[in-house]
Order: structure tokens, then C-alpha cells, then sequence
């Protein structure tokens, strides 16, 4: 899959009533920016055409590399890395722990595309937390 941040993998979604939470790896190698993050998606079913809405980037810690990610329902975002630097893959076959788990909360999912929602007649402002 292609978009226009280069070549991405699709690898984790969430469903709510209506919509979609998606989240892509977007390869540090495949984009020209040189880093490597996880992009995370709304699409909303609510109407004929789908709508995509593109809510938030959550960059890996430098020379980290996504392998996998899985979204849940509440915005949790979770990543693998199989390698971090200076650990080599050859390395967990000997029983070193070469990888990690990272992991995010999303806040405010819900929100509109400028981030801003009325609750209960208060203005709230969501921010990526990670």
C-alpha cells in the first residue's frame, strides 16, 4: 500500500460503531523523511463514501523499527521491534532480548479533525499522549 508519505504497511485496526481506527507503519526506509513512525487513521462508514481522516504520527524512538502494530478500541496503540540498536537478529537466537514493545494512548479519538470537542458545555482539547 502506498500513500503520500511512502510505502507503509497496513497492520492494525480497531472498530467502533461507524468507523474504523487504523494504524500503518510508515518505514523509514520507504519515506524520504528517514523516520520511522506509526500513522494512525479514522475512517468513518457513516455515509456511502468512506471518509479518511488522518488524527495522528507517533514517531519510534531513532533506529527503531516497527515490525507489527495493533490498535485497540480505546486508542491504545501497540508496536513490536524485533532488533534495537546494538542488538544484531542473529542475537535472540541466543536468548538476548533484542526487541521491545511500545505502546501509546491516544487521547481523544472522537474528536473533530481540529482536535476540539464540547462535552458537557466545556471546550476540550485532545493531544497524542506517548
Amino acid at each position: 500500500m502506498t500513500h503520500p508519505l511512502g510505502r507503509t504497511g497496513v497492520a492494525g485496526f480497531a472498530a467502533r460503531a461507524g468507523a474504523l481506527l487504523v494504524a500503518v507503519v510508515n518505514y523509514a526506509w520507504a519515506n524520504r523523511g528517514g523516520r520511522e513512525a506509526i500513522e494512525v487513521f479514522d475512517v468513518v462508514m457513516r455515509t456511502r463514501r468512506p471518509r479518511l481522516t488522518w488524527r495522528v504520527c507517533l514517531p519510534l524512538p531513532p533506529g527503531q523499527g516497527a515490525n507489527s502494530v495493533c490498535v485497540f478500541a480505546d486508542g491504545t496503540v501497540l508496536a513490536t521491534v524485533l532488533a534495537r540498536p546494538g542488538t544484531a537478529i542473529a542475537d535472540f537466537v541466543t536468548g538476548r532480548v533484542t526487541g521491545a514493545v511500545w505502546q501509546w494512548r491516544i487521547v481523544a479519538t472522537d474528536f473533530m479533525p481540529d482536535n476540539i470537542h464540547w462535552s458537557a458545555g466545556r471546550l476540550l482539547v485532545g493531544e497524542a499522549a506517548g
